[in-house]
Protein backbone atom coordinates (compact mmCIF):
# COMPACT_ATOMS: atom_id res chain seq x y z
CA UNK A 1 0.00 0.00 0.00
CA UNK A 2 1.52 3.37 -1.03
CA UNK A 3 2.23 5.91 1.73
CA UNK A 4 -0.31 8.74 2.18
CA UNK A 5 0.40 12.08 0.50
CA UNK A 6 2.73 14.35 2.44
CA UNK A 7 0.47 17.17 3.65
CA UNK A 8 3.40 19.48 4.40
CA UNK A 9 4.61 19.16 0.81
CA UNK A 10 1.09 19.86 -0.46
CA UNK A 11 0.89 23.03 1.65
CA UNK A 12 4.35 24.18 0.58
CA UNK A 13 3.52 23.62 -3.10
CA UNK A 14 0.25 25.53 -2.76
CA UNK A 15 1.94 28.43 -0.98
CA UNK A 16 4.62 28.53 -3.67
CA UNK A 17 1.96 28.77 -6.39
CA UNK A 18 0.27 31.62 -4.50
CA UNK A 19 3.54 33.55 -4.23
CA UNK A 20 4.36 33.01 -7.90
CA UNK A 21 0.89 34.25 -8.86
CA UNK A 22 1.52 37.45 -6.89
CA UNK A 23 4.72 37.98 -8.85
CA UNK A 24 2.95 37.45 -12.18
CA UNK A 25 0.06 39.80 -11.43
CA UNK A 26 2.32 42.55 -10.10
CA UNK A 27 4.42 42.25 -13.27
CA UNK A 28 1.24 42.70 -15.32
CA UNK A 29 0.30 45.73 -13.24
CA UNK A 30 3.61 47.30 -14.25
CA UNK A 31 2.67 46.94 -17.93
CA UNK A 32 -0.54 48.98 -17.60
CA UNK A 33 1.01 51.95 -19.36
CA UNK A 34 2.44 49.77 -22.14
CA UNK A 35 -0.94 48.20 -22.87
CA UNK A 36 -2.56 51.62 -22.87
CA UNK A 37 0.19 52.88 -25.17
CA UNK A 38 -0.94 50.40 -27.83
CA UNK A 39 -4.48 51.75 -27.62
CA UNK A 40 -3.25 55.35 -27.70
CA UNK A 41 -1.10 54.74 -30.77
CA UNK A 42 -3.98 52.99 -32.54
CA UNK A 43 -6.22 55.95 -31.79
CA UNK A 44 -3.66 58.41 -33.10
CA UNK A 45 -3.19 56.34 -36.26
CA UNK A 46 -6.97 56.18 -36.83
CA UNK A 47 -7.26 59.95 -36.34
CA UNK A 48 -4.55 60.63 -38.92
CA UNK A 49 -6.03 58.25 -41.48
CA UNK A 50 -9.46 59.72 -40.91
CA UNK A 51 -8.07 63.22 -41.47
CA UNK A 52 -6.74 62.04 -44.83
CA UNK A 53 -10.07 60.40 -45.70
CA UNK A 54 -11.98 63.58 -44.84
CA UNK A 55 -9.69 65.66 -47.05
CA UNK A 56 -10.17 63.22 -49.92
CA UNK A 57 -13.96 63.23 -49.43
CA UNK A 58 -14.04 67.03 -49.44
CA UNK A 59 -11.97 67.13 -52.64
CA UNK A 60 -14.23 64.55 -54.24
CA UNK A 61 -17.33 66.55 -53.29
CA UNK A 62 -15.88 69.65 -54.94
CA UNK A 63 -14.96 67.70 -58.07
CA UNK A 64 -18.46 66.16 -58.19
CA UNK A 65 -20.28 69.48 -57.89
CA UNK A 66 -23.19 69.55 -60.32
CA UNK A 67 -23.23 65.74 -60.62
CA UNK A 68 -25.41 63.10 -58.87
CA UNK A 69 -22.40 62.17 -56.69
CA UNK A 70 -22.08 65.60 -55.09
CA UNK A 71 -24.68 65.12 -52.34
CA UNK A 72 -23.43 61.61 -51.60
CA UNK A 73 -19.87 62.86 -51.11
CA UNK A 74 -21.07 65.72 -48.89
CA UNK A 75 -22.99 63.21 -46.75
CA UNK A 76 -19.88 61.02 -46.51
CA UNK A 77 -17.82 64.04 -45.48
CA UNK A 78 -20.31 64.83 -42.70
CA UNK A 79 -20.25 61.24 -41.46
CA UNK A 80 -16.45 61.24 -41.38
CA UNK A 81 -16.53 64.50 -39.39
CA UNK A 82 -18.79 62.87 -36.77
CA UNK A 83 -16.52 59.81 -36.58
CA UNK A 84 -13.50 62.09 -36.15
CA UNK A 85 -15.17 63.78 -33.19
CA UNK A 86 -15.82 60.37 -31.59
CA UNK A 87 -12.21 59.30 -32.10
CA UNK A 88 -10.98 62.55 -30.53
CA UNK A 89 -13.18 61.84 -27.53
CA UNK A 90 -11.77 58.31 -27.28
CA UNK A 91 -8.20 59.58 -27.53
CA UNK A 92 -8.84 62.25 -24.88
CA UNK A 93 -10.30 59.60 -22.56
CA UNK A 94 -7.30 57.32 -23.06
CA UNK A 95 -4.97 60.26 -22.33
CA UNK A 96 -6.89 61.05 -19.13
CA UNK A 97 -6.63 57.42 -17.99
CA UNK A 98 -2.91 57.37 -18.78
CA UNK A 99 -2.32 60.56 -16.78
CA UNK A 100 -4.25 59.15 -13.82
CA UNK A 101 -2.13 55.99 -13.72
CA UNK A 102 0.90 56.00 -11.47
CA UNK A 103 4.16 54.25 -12.22
CA UNK A 104 5.13 51.74 -9.57
CA UNK A 105 8.34 51.47 -7.64
CA UNK A 106 6.62 49.00 -5.33
CA UNK A 107 6.80 46.11 -7.83
CA UNK A 108 10.47 45.61 -7.02
CA UNK A 109 9.74 45.65 -3.29
CA UNK A 110 7.00 43.04 -3.61
CA UNK A 111 9.07 40.89 -5.97
CA UNK A 112 11.98 40.93 -3.51
CA UNK A 113 9.68 39.85 -0.71
CA UNK A 114 8.24 37.11 -2.92
CA UNK A 115 11.74 35.92 -3.77
CA UNK A 116 12.73 35.70 -0.10
CA UNK A 117 9.60 33.73 0.76
CA UNK A 118 10.14 31.35 -2.18
CA UNK A 119 13.71 30.76 -0.97
CA UNK A 120 12.36 29.91 2.49
CA UNK A 121 9.78 27.52 1.01
CA UNK A 122 12.48 25.71 -0.94
CA UNK A 123 14.69 25.64 2.14
CA UNK A 124 11.98 24.04 4.30
CA UNK A 125 11.21 21.49 1.59
CA UNK A 126 14.89 20.64 1.07
CA UNK A 127 15.77 20.34 4.74
CA UNK A 128 12.85 18.15 5.67
CA UNK A 129 13.53 15.82 2.73
CA UNK A 130 17.20 15.64 3.66
CA UNK A 131 16.38 14.83 7.26
CA UNK A 132 18.06 18.00 8.53
CA UNK A 133 14.99 19.01 10.55
CA UNK A 134 12.09 17.13 12.06
CA UNK A 135 8.62 17.36 10.62
CA UNK A 136 7.50 19.13 13.80
CA UNK A 137 10.09 21.87 13.30
CA UNK A 138 9.31 22.09 9.58
CA UNK A 139 5.58 22.54 10.30
CA UNK A 140 6.41 25.24 12.84
CA UNK A 141 8.56 27.04 10.25
CA UNK A 142 5.75 26.77 7.68
CA UNK A 143 3.17 28.16 10.11
CA UNK A 144 5.42 31.10 10.99
CA UNK A 145 6.03 31.85 7.32
CA UNK A 146 2.37 31.51 6.34
CA UNK A 147 0.86 33.38 9.28
CA UNK A 148 3.21 36.36 9.33
CA UNK A 149 5.22 37.29 6.26
CA UNK A 150 2.89 35.71 3.70
CA UNK A 151 -0.17 37.18 5.33
CA UNK A 152 1.35 40.68 5.26
CA UNK A 153 2.48 40.19 1.66
CA UNK A 154 -1.00 39.10 0.55
CA UNK A 155 -2.53 42.02 2.43
CA UNK A 156 -0.24 44.49 0.65
CA UNK A 157 -0.89 42.75 -2.66
CA UNK A 158 -4.67 43.12 -2.33
CA UNK A 159 -4.32 46.74 -1.15
CA UNK A 160 -2.02 47.54 -4.08
CA UNK A 161 -4.29 46.08 -6.75
CA UNK A 162 -7.46 47.47 -5.21
CA UNK A 163 -5.95 50.91 -4.70
CA UNK A 164 -4.54 51.02 -8.22
CA UNK A 165 -7.93 50.06 -9.64
CA UNK A 166 -9.66 52.81 -7.71
CA UNK A 167 -7.07 55.37 -8.79
CA UNK A 168 -6.84 54.30 -12.44
CA UNK A 169 -10.61 54.26 -12.96
CA UNK A 170 -11.32 57.45 -11.01
CA UNK A 171 -13.54 55.58 -8.55
CA UNK A 172 -11.64 57.24 -5.69
CA UNK A 173 -13.44 60.44 -6.72
CA UNK A 174 -10.10 62.20 -7.40
CA UNK A 175 -9.20 62.15 -3.70
CA UNK A 176 -5.90 60.39 -4.41
CA UNK A 177 -4.91 63.14 -6.84
CA UNK A 178 -5.67 65.81 -4.28
CA UNK A 179 -3.65 63.93 -1.65
CA UNK A 180 -0.76 63.56 -4.13
CA UNK A 181 -0.76 67.31 -4.69
CA UNK A 182 -0.77 67.95 -0.93
CA UNK A 183 2.15 65.58 -0.40
CA UNK A 184 4.01 67.37 -3.20
CA UNK A 185 3.38 70.71 -1.49
CA UNK A 186 4.98 69.20 1.60
CA UNK A 187 8.05 68.17 -0.41
CA UNK A 188 7.62 64.39 -0.58
CA UNK A 189 7.66 61.79 -3.35
CA UNK A 190 4.82 59.93 -1.66
CA UNK A 191 1.54 59.09 -3.38
CA UNK A 192 -1.84 58.15 -1.95
CA UNK A 193 -3.33 54.68 -2.23
CA UNK A 194 -6.94 53.95 -1.21
CA UNK A 195 -6.96 50.90 1.06
CA UNK A 196 -9.30 48.75 3.10
CA UNK A 197 -9.79 49.56 6.79
CA UNK A 198 -6.84 49.03 9.10
CA UNK A 199 -7.24 46.08 11.40
CA UNK A 200 -8.10 46.88 14.99
CA UNK A 201 -4.61 45.79 16.02
CA UNK A 202 -3.18 48.45 13.70
CA UNK A 203 -0.60 45.87 12.65
CA UNK A 204 -0.98 46.76 9.00
CA UNK A 205 1.79 49.06 7.79
CA UNK A 206 0.58 52.51 6.88
CA UNK A 207 2.73 52.61 3.78
CA UNK A 208 3.68 50.37 0.88
CA UNK A 209 6.98 51.75 -0.33
CA UNK A 210 6.24 55.19 -1.71
CA UNK A 211 2.47 54.62 -1.56
CA UNK A 212 0.72 55.83 1.58
CA UNK A 213 -2.51 54.06 2.45
CA UNK A 214 -5.63 56.11 2.95
CA UNK A 215 -7.83 53.84 5.03
CA UNK A 216 -11.46 53.46 4.11
CA UNK A 217 -13.88 55.08 5.02
CA UNK A 218 -11.76 58.22 4.90
CA UNK A 219 -11.58 58.46 1.09
CA UNK A 220 -13.05 61.95 1.30
CA UNK A 221 -11.73 65.48 1.18
CA UNK A 222 -12.01 65.58 4.97
CA UNK A 223 -9.41 62.83 5.38
CA UNK A 224 -6.80 64.32 3.04
CA UNK A 225 -5.08 66.42 5.77
CA UNK A 226 -4.18 63.18 7.55
CA UNK A 227 -1.44 62.68 4.97
CA UNK A 228 0.45 65.43 6.76
CA UNK A 229 1.25 62.82 9.40
CA UNK A 230 2.90 60.57 6.79
CA UNK A 231 4.83 63.53 5.40
CA UNK A 232 6.11 64.09 8.93
CA UNK A 233 7.26 60.48 9.21
CA UNK A 234 8.96 60.80 5.83
CA UNK A 235 10.76 63.95 6.98
CA UNK A 236 12.01 62.19 10.11
CA UNK A 237 13.20 59.23 8.01
CA UNK A 238 15.70 61.53 6.28
CA UNK A 239 17.60 61.56 9.59
CA UNK A 240 18.50 65.21 9.23
CA UNK A 241 20.10 66.96 12.22
CA UNK A 242 16.88 68.90 12.91
CA UNK A 243 14.78 65.73 12.69
CA UNK A 244 17.17 63.98 15.07
CA UNK A 245 16.89 66.87 17.53
CA UNK A 246 13.11 66.63 17.48
CA UNK A 247 13.14 62.88 17.98
CA UNK A 248 15.49 63.33 20.93
CA UNK A 249 13.10 65.88 22.43
CA UNK A 250 10.13 63.54 22.15
CA UNK A 251 8.86 61.98 25.40
CA UNK A 252 9.93 58.36 25.88
CA UNK A 253 7.87 55.72 24.12
CA UNK A 254 6.37 58.05 21.51
CA UNK A 255 7.93 56.21 18.54
CA UNK A 256 7.94 59.28 16.31
CA UNK A 257 4.17 59.76 16.54
CA UNK A 258 4.38 63.10 18.31
CA UNK A 259 7.00 64.36 15.87
CA UNK A 260 4.71 63.49 12.96
CA UNK A 261 1.76 65.17 14.69
CA UNK A 262 3.76 68.32 15.37
CA UNK A 263 5.04 68.41 11.79
CA UNK A 264 1.57 67.94 10.29
CA UNK A 265 0.02 70.61 12.53
CA UNK A 266 2.85 73.04 11.79
CA UNK A 267 2.49 72.46 8.05
CA UNK A 268 -1.30 72.26 7.73
CA UNK A 269 -2.69 74.18 10.69
CA UNK A 270 -6.35 73.71 11.71
CA UNK A 271 -7.07 71.33 8.82
CA UNK A 272 -4.81 68.64 10.31
CA UNK A 273 -5.97 69.29 13.87
CA UNK A 274 -9.59 68.98 12.76
CA UNK A 275 -9.10 65.81 10.72
CA UNK A 276 -6.89 64.03 13.26
CA UNK A 277 -8.82 64.90 16.41
CA UNK A 278 -12.39 64.96 15.09
CA UNK A 279 -12.17 62.02 12.68
CA UNK A 280 -9.47 59.62 13.74
CA UNK A 281 -8.33 59.80 17.32
CA UNK A 282 -10.01 57.47 19.74
CA UNK A 283 -11.41 59.41 22.68
CA UNK A 284 -9.95 57.98 25.89
CA UNK A 285 -12.39 56.36 28.30
CA UNK A 286 -12.19 55.65 32.01
CA UNK A 287 -9.85 52.77 32.72
CA UNK A 288 -8.05 52.84 29.37
CA UNK A 289 -4.57 51.27 29.68
CA UNK A 290 -1.66 53.67 29.98
CA UNK A 291 0.12 53.75 26.63
CA UNK A 292 2.65 56.14 25.15
CA UNK A 293 1.84 58.25 23.35
CA UNK A 294 -1.70 58.38 24.64
CA UNK A 295 -4.47 59.80 22.49
CA UNK A 296 -4.87 62.55 25.09
CA UNK A 297 -1.15 63.28 24.79
CA UNK A 298 -1.26 63.44 21.03
CA UNK A 299 -4.26 65.76 21.06
CA UNK A 300 -2.51 67.94 23.63
CA UNK A 301 0.58 68.32 21.42
CA UNK A 302 -1.48 69.08 18.30
CA UNK A 303 -3.50 71.76 20.08
CA UNK A 304 -0.42 73.25 21.75
CA UNK A 305 1.38 73.57 18.40
CA UNK A 306 -1.76 75.04 16.84
CA UNK A 307 -2.01 77.72 19.55
CA UNK A 308 1.62 78.63 18.90
CA UNK A 309 0.69 79.32 15.27
CA UNK A 310 -2.06 81.77 16.14
CA UNK A 311 -4.90 82.35 18.60
CA UNK A 312 -6.85 85.20 17.03
CA UNK A 313 -9.56 85.48 14.40
CA UNK A 314 -11.01 82.51 12.56
CA UNK A 315 -7.74 80.60 12.92
CA UNK A 316 -7.82 80.76 16.70
CA UNK A 317 -11.55 80.11 16.80
CA UNK A 318 -11.12 76.87 14.89
CA UNK A 319 -8.51 75.61 17.33
CA UNK A 320 -10.72 76.47 20.27
CA UNK A 321 -13.72 74.73 18.73
CA UNK A 322 -11.77 71.54 18.04
CA UNK A 323 -10.42 71.55 21.59
CA UNK A 324 -13.88 72.04 23.12
CA UNK A 325 -15.32 69.25 21.00
CA UNK A 326 -12.53 66.85 22.00
CA UNK A 327 -12.68 67.60 25.71
CA UNK A 328 -16.45 67.25 25.83
CA UNK A 329 -16.25 63.84 24.13
CA UNK A 330 -13.57 62.71 26.60
CA UNK A 331 -15.73 63.81 29.54
CA UNK A 332 -18.71 61.94 28.08
CA UNK A 333 -16.67 58.73 28.17
CA UNK A 334 -15.36 59.38 31.65
CA UNK A 335 -11.80 59.81 30.46
CA UNK A 336 -9.10 62.22 31.56
CA UNK A 337 -8.74 65.35 29.42
CA UNK A 338 -5.26 66.25 30.69
CA UNK A 339 -2.41 63.80 30.02
CA UNK A 340 -0.34 62.80 33.01
CA UNK A 341 2.89 64.06 31.42
CA UNK A 342 1.49 67.43 30.41
CA UNK A 343 4.62 69.40 31.33
CA UNK A 344 6.84 67.15 29.22
CA UNK A 345 4.42 67.40 26.31
CA UNK A 346 4.36 71.20 26.57
CA UNK A 347 8.13 71.32 26.46
CA UNK A 348 8.18 69.02 23.46
CA UNK A 349 5.53 71.00 21.55
CA UNK A 350 7.33 74.29 22.16
CA UNK A 351 10.63 72.74 21.13
CA UNK A 352 8.99 71.30 18.01
CA UNK A 353 7.79 74.70 16.85
CA UNK A 354 11.28 76.18 17.39
CA UNK A 355 12.95 73.37 15.41
CA UNK A 356 10.41 73.25 12.59
CA UNK A 357 10.80 76.99 12.10
CA UNK A 358 14.40 76.24 11.12
CA UNK A 359 13.43 73.80 8.36
CA UNK A 360 14.01 75.90 5.26
CA UNK A 361 11.78 73.75 3.03
CA UNK A 362 8.78 74.03 5.35
CA UNK A 363 6.65 77.11 5.98
CA UNK A 364 4.48 77.30 9.06
CA UNK A 365 0.76 77.47 8.31
CA UNK A 366 0.05 80.16 10.84
CA UNK A 367 -2.82 82.61 11.15
CA UNK A 368 -1.20 85.00 8.66
CA UNK A 369 -0.78 82.33 5.99
CA UNK A 370 -4.30 81.10 6.74
CA UNK A 371 -5.65 84.54 5.86
CA UNK A 372 -3.84 84.56 2.50
CA UNK A 373 -4.45 80.94 1.46
CA UNK A 374 -7.69 79.79 3.13
CA UNK A 375 -9.90 82.83 3.72
CA UNK A 376 -10.95 83.27 0.08
CA UNK A 377 -11.87 79.59 -0.12
CA UNK A 378 -13.94 79.88 3.06
CA UNK A 379 -15.84 82.86 1.64
CA UNK A 380 -16.38 81.01 -1.66
CA UNK A 381 -17.75 77.95 0.14
CA UNK A 382 -20.16 80.10 2.11
CA UNK A 383 -21.87 81.08 -1.15
CA UNK A 384 -24.72 78.85 -2.29
CA UNK A 385 -23.95 79.10 -6.00
CA UNK A 386 -21.45 76.55 -7.40
CA UNK A 387 -17.98 77.31 -8.69
CA UNK A 388 -15.38 79.84 -7.71
CA UNK A 389 -11.64 80.50 -8.06
CA UNK A 390 -9.29 77.56 -7.61
CA UNK A 391 -7.27 77.91 -4.39
CA UNK A 392 -3.56 78.50 -4.74
CA UNK A 393 -2.68 75.50 -2.55
CA UNK A 394 -4.29 72.27 -1.42
CA UNK A 395 -3.64 73.12 2.22
CA UNK A 396 -5.45 76.43 1.72
CA UNK A 397 -8.40 74.56 0.22
CA UNK A 398 -8.48 72.02 3.04
CA UNK A 399 -8.33 74.69 5.72
CA UNK A 400 -11.07 76.71 4.09
CA UNK A 401 -13.22 73.60 3.75
CA UNK A 402 -12.80 72.57 7.38
CA UNK A 403 -13.54 76.12 8.55
CA UNK A 404 -16.76 76.11 6.51
CA UNK A 405 -17.74 72.68 7.80
CA UNK A 406 -17.31 73.64 11.42
CA UNK A 407 -19.67 76.59 11.02
CA UNK A 408 -22.55 74.07 10.85
CA UNK A 409 -20.99 70.75 11.93
CA UNK A 410 -24.33 69.14 12.87
CA UNK A 411 -26.01 69.88 9.52
CA UNK A 412 -25.29 66.79 7.45
CA UNK A 413 -26.69 68.16 4.19
CA UNK A 414 -24.64 71.34 4.60
CA UNK A 415 -21.44 69.39 5.32
CA UNK A 416 -22.00 67.23 2.23
CA UNK A 417 -22.56 70.29 0.07
CA UNK A 418 -19.41 71.96 1.39
CA UNK A 419 -17.38 68.81 0.74
CA UNK A 420 -18.61 68.49 -2.85
CA UNK A 421 -18.12 72.16 -3.65
CA UNK A 422 -14.63 72.24 -2.11
CA UNK A 423 -13.57 69.17 -4.05
CA UNK A 424 -14.88 70.68 -7.28
CA UNK A 425 -12.75 73.78 -6.73
CA UNK A 426 -9.59 71.71 -7.14
CA UNK A 427 -8.16 70.23 -10.33
CA UNK A 428 -5.59 67.52 -9.53
CA UNK A 429 -2.36 67.81 -11.46
CA UNK A 430 -2.53 64.13 -12.50
CA UNK A 431 0.36 62.48 -14.20
CA UNK A 432 3.61 60.65 -13.62
CA UNK A 433 4.01 58.43 -10.62
CA UNK A 434 6.08 57.66 -7.60
CA UNK A 435 9.51 59.09 -8.19
CA UNK A 436 8.48 60.48 -11.58
CA UNK A 437 5.58 62.81 -10.97
CA UNK A 438 7.49 65.70 -9.48
CA UNK A 439 11.06 66.46 -10.57
CA UNK A 440 13.82 67.44 -8.21
CA UNK A 441 14.98 66.23 -4.83
CA UNK A 442 12.48 65.54 -2.11
CA UNK A 443 11.76 63.59 1.02
CA UNK A 444 11.84 59.82 0.63
CA UNK A 445 9.16 57.41 1.75
CA UNK A 446 8.90 56.45 5.42
CA UNK A 447 10.00 53.05 6.64
CA UNK A 448 6.58 51.46 6.82
CA UNK A 449 5.64 52.68 10.30
CA UNK A 450 3.02 50.93 12.36
CA UNK A 451 0.73 53.40 14.04
CA UNK A 452 0.38 51.39 17.25
CA UNK A 453 -2.15 53.34 19.29
CA UNK A 454 -2.08 56.13 16.74
CA UNK A 455 -4.83 55.88 14.13
CA UNK A 456 -7.07 52.99 15.05
CA UNK A 457 -9.83 51.89 12.72
CA UNK A 458 -13.22 53.03 13.80
CA UNK A 459 -15.60 50.25 14.72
Amino acid sequence: MPPPPDLLVIRLDELQEDIEEVQQVVAKAETRHERLKVLREAGEYAAERLKTARRQANDAALDAEGTPFHHAMEALSGTLREVAAKIRHINDTVADIDRAMIHLREAEDINNRCGQILDDIRDIRSRVRGGEVSYADAWAAFDELSDTRCRMLFSDYVDLLGGLTLRDTGLDDQISGMADDLLHELGTELLALPARPAEASAADPASLGSLIKLWFPEWTIWGVPLFGYDAGLAWVSRRSPLGAQLLDAEPAGSRGCLVADAYATFALGPAYASAAILLRMRTPAAGDPAVSPSEAGRAHVILRVLRALGQSGTFGGLGGLVEECWQEAVRQRGGVTEPANRDALDRFADRAVDILDKVTTLRRFDSQLWESEALETLNTLRLTEPGGPQPATVRGLLNGAWAARLEKPDNRAYVNRIGIKAKNLWTPHNGGGAGEKWPGGSIQSPRKPSYGTTFLARG
